[in-house]
């Protein structure tokens, strides 16, 4: 069976629960997936999602499904919408029958891995075999595209180093500071500009610094 990992059921967003909210069937550490993030949104005082620009995303995706699933998203007038606003609001939490019918008519469109699906959740399946180098070999953006504060070609210097592969180091050694510096090598993480002199290794362990 091809491997999956359905983000409507399987668990993958920390929460902080309001006090005394989590229910009993959840550890303090556990995951929801995105029904259940619904379902006890009222008992949630916010997600950890990290980095901020991952929770940006990840709040829009939010509020896509809650007007899908509200209906907010097909109110003919301003008056209308408003006031099915204040009705939710005044029920202070979301419908689990309205809940569970958006997810099982749209049961498998949030699967994450196109060996699991023809449609992995926000992604084209058609680019596995579109994207080939000149050769006709199938090519790969690699991993670092898909985290945001990963360095993924000509990106911007305040991101990680973070590589999917190892950096090269200057033959130079060590900075002035004892630091190890991380040498201009294509395909390996943050490339400095023409002119910019290489970004310093801090070594492991640490947060902006560090390399995988």
């Amino acid at each position: 069976m091809a491997t999956g990992f359905d983000l409507a059921e399987r668990g993958f967003c920390p929460v902080r629960w309001r006090a005394g909210q989590r229910p009993e069937t959840f550890s303090p550490e556990a995951s929801l997936g995105l029904v259940d993030l619904l379902l006890h949104a009222h008992r949630i005082e916010d997600v950890e999602i990290s980095p901020p620009p991952a929770l940006s995303g990840f709040l829009r995706i939010l509020a896509v499904l809650t007007g899908r699933i509200t209906g907010l998203d097909r109110m003919d007038s301003f008056e209308d919408w408003e006031q099915a606003r204040e009705d939710l609001l005044h029920a202070g939490r979301f419908d689990e029958t309205a809940i569970r019918r958006y997810f099982d008519e749209f049961s498998g469109r949030f699967e994450l891995f196109h060996t699991a699906t023809a449609h992995p959740f926000l992604q084209d399946a058609r680019l596995l075999e579109q994207c080939r180098n000149p050769q006709g070999d199938q090519v790969s953006s690699g991993v670092n595209k898909l985290v945001l504060n990963r360095a993924a070609g000509q990106a911007f210097v305040w991101h990680s180093q973070r590589s999917a592969r190892p950096l090269h180091r200057t033959s130079g050694g060590k900075d002035k500071g004892g630091r190890h510096q991380v040498g201009p090598a294509t395909g390996h993480g943050l490339l400095p500009s023409r002119g910019q002199k290489p970004l310093p290794h801090a070594g492991a362990g640490t947060s902006l610094c560090s390399v995988a």
